[in-house]
């Protein structure tokens, strides 16, 4: 279990040398990954000072656009008399490509087992 846990810890850090500072500021935007992101960021070590500035373009980002975009669109009618139907889409627009990703997983370790 260990060896497997230093691999998936490996990975995690080869993917955040890439991609670090984008999904920093990507995971404002999905809540589940605003929860953890961090937390996996911590254990790969990644160079502080970089979180910290993805962090804040990610604050400002999420502080300015989504109010913004909450009182444009609340000003169309359709929009405002029809506020629960939004919110779930943006809910789900929000999940699905992590359910894309999770799925696309799934089937390419189905396909592992299959050949062995």
């Amino acid at each position: 279990m260990q060896g497997k846990n230093r691999n998936r810890i490996k990975r995690a850090q080869r993917f955040f040398d890439d991609y670090g500072s984008q999904a920093i500021i990507l995971a404002r935007f999905v809540s589940i990954l605003r929860t953890f992101v961090p937390f996996i960021i911590g254990m790969t070590h990644f160079n502080h000072r970089r979180f910290i500035i993805a962090n804040l373009v990610g604050a400002v980002i999420w502080g300015v656009a989504l109010p913004s975009m909450g009182y444009a669109l609340g000003r169309i009618p359709l929009i405002s008399n029809h506020v629960e139907i939004v919110c779930l889409c943006i809910v789900l627009i929000s999940i699905l490509p992590l359910v894309f990703k999770a799925f696309t997983s799934w089937l390419s370790r189905s396909e592992e087992i299959e050949t062995k």
